[in-house]
């Protein structure tokens, strides 16, 4: 059975190394280019705040943004094993009716299902392990530059949204939710196609869900409050800032109608320019809660995960003939 499993995957298992390792390349010649740039422009020494970083981190964004633009396409490989590793394991099987002949040699349901799954399953954690690891190395110069030019080693921006779901241990979990997610849609929908789309509507949900409504509150945000015009004291922290408000004395929220301000206003943006006692409240994730937020989000996707597989291991036992 193993033999036989090793047979039908190793196309796509050869196919994905191959991928893997031409990223690699690209990934290894980029993160020189940058890593020379930042050396040759005095970016690592640069503490944030200053406008000759500002100038030199928006000159960096400009020179290299592409490739933070390109490592977003890097986000879809989760979806990706599981509409074309998870969703034919079962229903390619079924849809061609080689089940049959399996369970007719000795070959249990089971243990057909326990040596496929888990071939796929090890090779997709593996891959994704790797190309997160990848991607951590890879994106390491571009994590010197935040929004708005601010640039120095304690720029990272890694529990941003845009880069928190490529590091850690998220990655793999997500990897491992989507294939068990295509596996129970091959199960059930019992066609190839079908349960490739099947898939990733099921898949892309539960991704939303958790990084619009649950990861920004799933640990209670912090505040800071400070004069408004003036720089936030956590600028340069790598904080994600959930929302910025503006305040007056007593703390209820207030609107500045920004077209009538004067001209000197409209460019500086200073204290002078706000209401007497305005403060401008931020309200954040701070870059010291990256691992706790990683290990709940891979703990509910895991979890996610497994009430998948095991409802494809009952499905398989009782409904599929």
């Amino acid at each position: 059975m193993i033999r036989l499993t090793w047979r039908q995957a190793r196309p796509a298992f050869v196919t994905c190394a191959a991928i893997l390792l031409a990223f690699a390349a690209f990934a290894v010649y980029t993160e020189r280019e940058m890593s020379s740039y930042i050396a040759a422009n005095g970016l690592a020494t640069c503490t944030g705040g200053e406008s000759v970083c500002g100038v030199l981190g928006e000159a960096f964004k400009s020179k290299f943004g592409g490739v933070l633009a390109v490592s977003q396409f890097i986000g879809f490989v989760p979806v990706l094993i599981g509409a074309f590793w998870g969703a034919p394991l079962i229903a390619r099987e079924i849809e061609s009716g080689t089940h049959r002949l399996v369970w007719t040699q000795s070959v249990g349901r089971v243990r057909w299902l326990a040596v496929k799954a888990g071939t796929f399953l090890l090779a997709a954690a593996a891959l994704c392990a790797i190309l997160t690891w990848l991607m951590t190395w890879w994106l390491h110069p571009l994590q010197y530059v935040q929004g708005g030019g601010t640039v120095g080693p304690s720029a990272g921006d890694r529990i941003s949204p845009n880069v928190f779901s490529f590091m850690g241990i998220a990655p793999v979990a997500y990897t491992l939710f989507a294939f068990c997610v295509g596996a129970a849609a091959g199960a059930v929908v019992k066609k190839v196609v079908p349960a490739m789309v099947a898939a990733i509507i099921l898949y892309v949900p539960p991704r939303i869900i958790m990084a619009r409504s649950v990861r920004p509150s799933v640990i209670t945000p912090e505040t800071v409050s400070f004069p408004a015009g003036t720089p936030s004291p956590r600028t340069g922290m790598g904080d994600w800032i959930l929302s910025n408000t503006l305040v007056d004395a007593a703390g209820h929220p207030i609107n500045v109608d920004y077209q009538t301000m004067s001209a000197a206003c409209q460019k500086t943006m200073g204290p002078s320019c706000y209401p007497a006692g305005a403060r401008l409240v931020d309200t954040y994730q701070s870059l010291a809660r990256f691992w706790p937020l990683q290990f709940i989000e891979a703990g509910v996707f895991v979890g996610l995960g497994t009430l998948c597989l095991a409802f494809t291991v009952w499905w398989t036992m009782r409904r599929v003939s």
